[in-house]
C-alpha cells in the first residue's frame, strides 16, 4: 500500500517547515523513506540546563528604574600626596561600599609613583563612591561620566533565548518521533545538527544577557593617581666638592695617558713605517738630481785655493 507512505512523508515534511517557519529559518530536511530502512538511533542531545536570570538582574533594576538597564562607568584622575596610601584607601573603599578592585597597575615615572585602579561598585553607590574619591584627592585633575541603556538590548535577547528555546523543544519532539518511526538517516542527522546549533545560539544568548546584568548590578570607576612633585632642593643632599675633584682630576689623567700613548704608538709604529716607505722615492730623486746636465748659461764658480 503505497498510498499511506506518502500520506505519512507529507505529514512528516509539513512538521518540519512549521518548525522553520517559526523560527523564521529553512532547514532543508530532504526524507526519502525506506520502508527497509530504519535510520540508526543516536544518542540524544543533552537536556537545557534551566537558565534562570541572575539575581544581578533584581538588584541592578532595583538601584535603577524597574524598566531600564543601564551600565554606568566613570574615569578620574586625582593628584595626591602619596600613592601607595591612596591605593590602600581606594581598596578599602571598595570593600566598604560593597565592590572590589577588579584590576590595578603601579609604575614609576620620574622618580614618583603612578598608578591605574579599576573598582567595581554596586550601581546604586556609583556617586557615593565618586564623592569618596574626590575626598582623597588633593586635586581633581579630570573626570568623565557614562551611561548606557542596554534595556532594548536586553529585552531583545530575552525574546530571542525564548524563541529559540520554543524551537529547540519543537526540533527535539521532532528528532523522536523521527527515529520511533525509522526515519532516514539523513533526515534525523540534520535534525540532530539543527538542535546542536540552536544549542550553541541558546548558550551564547545566555552568556550575553549574564554579562549585561553584571555590567549593570557593578558600575565601574577607572581612577589615574598622580602624585605630586617634589620639588628639587637649591643644593642636592650628598654634594662632595673635594669628590668631584678628585674625579676631575682622574679624568685629567686619564685624558693623559690616551695622549701619551697615541704618541708613542706613532713614534714606535708610524715613524719606521713612515722611513721606510720614503726613502726609496727620495734615492731616486737624488740619483737624477746627480746625473742631470747643467742648464745652459749657469755659471760655474771655480773653487778658489
Amino acid at each position: 500500500m503505497r498510498f499511506p507512505i506518502v500520506l505519512g512523508g507529507l505529514a512528516f515534511g509539513g512538521l518540519v517547515i512549521g518548525v522553520a517557519a517559526l523560527v523564521m529559518l529553512g532547514i532543508g530536511l530532504p526524507v526519502s523513506l525506506s520502508p527497509d530502512f530504519h535510520a540508526p538511533a543516536l544518542a540524544p542531545l543533552p537536556a537545557p540546563e534551566p537558565f534562570e536570570a541572575s539575581p544581578l538582574r533584581s538588584i541592578a533594576l532595583q538601584a535603577q528604574s524597574v524598566d531600564r538597564l543601564v551600565i554606568h562607568t566613570a574615569s578620574l584622575s586625582i593628584l595626591v600626596e602619596d600613592t601607595e596610601e591612596t591605593l590602600a584607601r581606594l581598596e578599602a573603599l571598595a570593600a566598604e561600599l560593597g565592590g572590589h578592585i577588579s584590576n590595578a597597575q603601579t609604575w614609576k615615572g620620574d622618580q614618583e609613583l603612578y598608578a591605574s585602579v579599576t573598582l567595581r561598585i554596586p550601581a546604586a553607590a556609583f556617586d557615593e563612591a565618586r564623592r569618596q574619591i574626590k575626598v582623597l584627592a588633593l586635586e581633581l585633575q579630570g573626570e568623565t561620566l557614562n551611561s548606557q541603556d542596554v534595556s532594548e538590548e536586553y529585552t531583545d535577547l530575552q525574546a530571542q533565548l525564548e524563541n529559540l528555546r520554543l524551537a529547540e523543544q519543537e526540533l527535539r519532539e521532532l528528532l523522536s518521533a523521527a527515529q520511533e518511526r525509522g526515519e532516514s538517516a539523513e533526515g534525523v542527522l540534520a535534525i540532530y545538527r539543527q538542535l546542536a546549533e540552536y544549542r550553541g545560539q541558546i548558550e551564547g544568548l545566555q552568556g550575553r544577557i549574564q554579562f549585561l546584568e553584571d555590567q549593570a548590578q557593578l558600575a565601574t570607576l577607572t581612577v589615574n593617581v598622580n602624585p605630586k612633585e617634589v620639588e628639587p632642593p637649591v643644593v642636592e643632599e650628598g654634594w662632595d666638592p673635594l669628590r668631584t675633584v678628585r674625579s676631575s682630576t682622574r679624568d685629567l689623567v686619564k685624558a693623559l695617558q690616551l695622549l701619551a700613548d697615541v704618541a708613542i704608538r706613532l713614534l714606535v709604529t708610524a715613524l719606521p713605517i713612515g722611513l721606510i716607505l720614503l726613502t726609496p722615492p727620495i734615492g731616486v730623486y737624488r740619483v737624477w738630481r746627480a746625473r742631470r746636465p747643467p742648464q745652459a748659461g749657469s755659471a760655474v764658480t771655480p773653487m778658489v785655493s
